[in-house]
């Protein structure tokens, strides 16, 4: 049994390597097609929303740090700085991530506290990841429930691991939430 969980395993993962590709695929026909009229900001963006979306981080952080070496202008894009910011966190390097997010170009907006939470949660700084993870609940609901999951998954284990357990009812319903969506 456990050989043909591997196997089928293995098989997983050479499908969504395949359906990725063809992702890929069809996503470069679209930058091909619209290259002037979005400009390359706007398709480095997009490309690295793609690769995270799919969960290739490395992908994710190559395609921006490719732009930006060709663009050095492209380093105060705020947005761009927050997919670079994000890559890094679920990529595993949350301190990298925390420079980013340092940027005065990002500033200290809530989407930005959201993403310092998420990074001092993985760096095990539960107390701060508590603190920042207070009162974005709205930005939260904002992204996509992919990223929901994972950002409330950091949230609750930030309660459970500051024993704040008042706190950890609204990460609770919120997981049910999404993890039904």
């Amino acid at each position: 049994r456990v050989v043909l969980a591997i196997i089928a395993n293995d098989e997983m993962v050479r499908l969504q390597r395949l359906v990725a590709i063809e992702m890929l695929q069809d996503f470069k026909r679209v930058v091909d097609a619209n290259v002037e009229r979005v400009g390359l900001l706007g398709l480095a963006k997009d490309l690295a929303r793609f690769f995270l979306a799919n969960r290739f981080y490395p992908e994710a952080l190559a395609a921006i740090d490719a732009f930006l070496h060709d663009n050095p202008a492209g380093a105060d894009d705020s947005n761009l700085l927050i997919v670079r910011a994000l890559a890094n966190i679920l990529g595993g390097a949350p301190e990298q991530g925390l420079k980013d997010l340092a940027s005065p170009a990002i500033g200290t907006g809530y989407d930005s506290r959201l993403w310092r939470a998420l990074a001092n949660a993985r760096l095990g700084k539960w107390g701060e990841a508590r603190e920042l993870f207070k009162g974005v609940d709205y930005a939260i609901g904002a992204l996509p429930i992919e990223l929901q999951r994972i950002v409330i998954v950091d949230a609750l284990r930030a309660s459970l691991e500051v024993r704040d357990y008042a706190g950890v009812s609204s990460p609770v319903n919120e997981l049910q939430l999404v993890a039904i969506a």
